[in-house]
């Protein structure tokens, strides 16, 4: 499976992404076979209650799996906003990347557990003794080495990857068993502590 990553600076995601769902209709997909881009769980506390949103993980970034990267790359920069459009994230504009297999592992890993078609980060359930996490269950669970700084009021921690030829910083948010009888919902169903039914 190739997994790529288009990133633009010059045309708004919403565009790209009607071109790609217009093209892959017409074009029965025959050179992708899907494309996404990431969001994640934005958290803020107030009165002692979660609130959520969801925003761009990676903004300006659409995740590809192509059959035919070659077709796909001329079909890109036949188009006015893509005709610099680069193999290599060298000038930090407009690129179109193979992803290694590591970049690739990564970025499924933060949703391998979300149902099909679901792109979005979803907090993290996390266990914490003090001012350390020592379990977490989702998205960070394979990354808690990798945490370069942690708000726990805030519910968010943020970790450090190497990601398309770059160190990035990523910010990943978080719940607890508080939260969750706070808010009305389940823990993990492999959790193995006070296990919260809704």
């Amino acid at each position: 499976m190739n997994w790529y990553v288009l990133h633009t600076a010059t045309i708004p995601e919403e565009k790209l992404l009607a071109w790609l769902r217009s093209y892959h209709d017409d074009a029965e997909g025959y050179i992708y076979e899907s494309y996404f881009t990431l969001t994640y769980e934005d958290l803020w506390r107030c009165q002692h209650r979660s609130h959520m949103e969801e925003k761009p993980l990676f903004p300006g970034y659409i995740f590809l799996i192509s059959n035919d990267p070659e077709e796909l790359y001329k079909k890109l920069k036949a188009l006015p906003p893509f005709v610099r459009l680069r193999t290599e994230p060298e000038d930090g504009r407009n690129y179109f990347y193979h992803m290694t297999e590591e970049d690739a592992e990564f970025i499924y890993s933060l949703i391998e557990s979300n149902e099909d078609g679901d792109y979005c980060v979803h907090r993290s359930f996390c266990i914490r003794e003090g001012t350390k996490i020592t379990k977490a269950y989702g998205a960070l669970e394979t990354h808690m080495q990798n945490i370069v700084n942690a708000d726990y009021k805030r519910r968010r921690v943020i970790i450090e990857q190497n990601l398309f030829q770059q160190r990035r910083t990523i910010k990943l948010c978080l719940y607890d068993e508080n939260d969750c009888r706070i808010e009305g919902i389940s823990t993990p169903m492999n959790y193995k502590g006070n296990v919260v039914q809704v």
